[in-house]
């Protein structure tokens, strides 16, 4: 996220845990905390049409919601990208 930041990439952070979120505020441009859901991920991306995500700080939570979003055929529908 710091990386992000520094080179003036533009990202969005959805995160329920509110603690998370408060660390990493500094770095992000929008932070969400919502759940890490198919449905979630799906509004916030089609308010800030990016041209990837990153799925992290969820462990199993965020690997099942892409492979949920994957099997739905999801990333073709925004053509987006999983980049991490």
């Amino acid at each position: 996220m710091k990386a992000m930041d520094e080179d003036h990439i533009h990202s969005i952070l959805l995160n329920p845990k509110t603690a998370i979120a408060q660390d990493l505020k500094q770095f992000m441009h929008r932070v969400y905390p919502v759940p890490i859901t198919p449905e979630n991920v799906e509004r916030y991306l089609q308010l800030y049409d990016p041209d990837g995500i990153f799925l992290s700080c969820g462990g199993k939570t965020a690997f099942n919601c892409v492979v949920e979003l994957y099997k739905s055929g999801f990333f073709q529908k925004y053509s987006c990208n999983v980049l991490g």
